[in-house]
């Protein structure tokens, strides 16, 4: 926490005080590599197809040698700063996402002794870039012009969330911690936490221990696997109760004209991902299959909503007649085993009023 506070002067000061502000910063005991991800921010969403610059701030005492920038835990590319060897620095990595979906975005430092730092990481949503058509419309002039009232953007949450140690043999313990800035309630496992804190864990197998964070702006989800050895887990997980909100729906304008898609996702190893894929068929068009993260919903449930521009990224131009929504859930846990439900159907109505 010293260090944390110390680097942040760092920032807020500018270039120019660096040297002495380092010097400060060791003697508190920053001697572990750091790194703190600035752009994007937690919760933001970016397009499909468009690339994104990364931005992050790193420092090392002994000088920092290469950044690494992960996705969903997986390296997606790793170099040196803009300066390497110097103490502190900072680096803009390009990511462009190729579909729809969240994704969490990690960094780690490593200094010139191998070392590497805690990860940063913030979580984003890319979307599909939507085309609004503004139709011209005939405007009376106002007799008055009311004041507008702006509503302030919250803040955007600050986590960080990391373990002494991620893998464990039978036995063995480990600590959580977790550093989380603007949140008004935050809990773990279902039970309310402080925002800066630890808790030492004895999983008896591998567990997946997860964290919600609310703030003024809503809710976020995050999750840590703490890994325990043992006999290799070869069971995918359990599908059971896949169930659509509405089996007819109308698409635009009239109702219902969205889907809900829920189902029980259950492993006794922990569930790391469940995926809607969909597709829509009209005749002889067979769009293309579309994936959407299944976000919790509570206890085993998961689920996700099928709306127009969900449907409409699967086959376009859209439906003129009636057509099917074909879709099946996939499954998977921490030890990588995966499965596959059935596939089910919707009727897909065009509605025009």
């Amino acid at each position: 926490m010293r260090t944390t506070r110390c680097l942040n002067r760092i920032l807020r000061r500018g270039l120019l005080m660096i040297p002495l502000l380092l010097a400060g910063c060791a003697s508190a005991g920053a001697g572990e590599p750091r790194a703190w991800i600035d752009m994007p921010h937690d919760g933001a969403e970016v397009e499909v197809g468009r690339e994104i610059a990364v931005l992050s701030h790193v420092y090392a005492r002994e000088g920092v040698a290469q950044v690494e920038l992960s996705i969903n835990g997986t390296a997606y590319r790793r170099e040196p700063p803009g300066e390497p060897g110097a103490a502190f620095g900072s680096i803009s990595q390009a990511w462009t996402p190729e579909s729809a979906g969240d994704f969490t975005l990690g960094v780690v430092a490593y200094d010139a002794g191998g070392r590497v730092s805690r990860m940063a990481s913030v979580r984003v949503r890319a979307v599909m870039a939507t085309t609004i058509t503004v139709m011209p419309t005939f405007t009376p002039t106002p007799t008055s012009t009311p004041t507008p009232t702006i509503s302030p953007t919250p803040p955007p949450f600050r986590v960080n969330i990391w373990a002494d140690r991620l893998d464990l043999q039978p036995g063995q313990c480990t600590t959580l911690h977790w550093e989380i800035d603007q949140a008004t309630a935050v809990t773990l496992d279902g039970s309310s936490v402080a925002a800066y804190g630890s808790r030492q864990v004895c999983p008896a197998v591998s567990t997946m221990y997860r964290f919600h964070i609310t703030g003024p702006g809503g809710g976020i989800d995050r999750e840590l696997l703490i890994t325990v050895a043992g006999p290799s887990d070869t069971t995918p997980p359990a599908i059971s109760g896949v169930t659509p909100s509405a089996t007819l729906i109308y698409v635009p304008n009239c109702q219902p004209n969205t889907a809900v898609i829920s189902a029980n996702v259950s492993d006794a190893s922990g569930v790391a991902r469940v995926e809607l894929s969909y597709r829509v068929l009209e005749g002889s068009r067979q769009g293309v299959w579309r994936t959407l993260t299944m976000s919790p919903a509570g206890g085993s449930r998961y689920q996700a909503t099928l709306d127009w521009t969900a449907l409409d990224s699967s086959l376009h131009p859209p439906v003129t007649t009636g057509a099917t929504i074909q879709y099946l859930i996939r499954a998977q846990d921490v030890g990588g085993n995966a499965v596959q439900s059935s596939t089910f159907t919707i009727t897909y109505e065009e509605c025009i009023i």
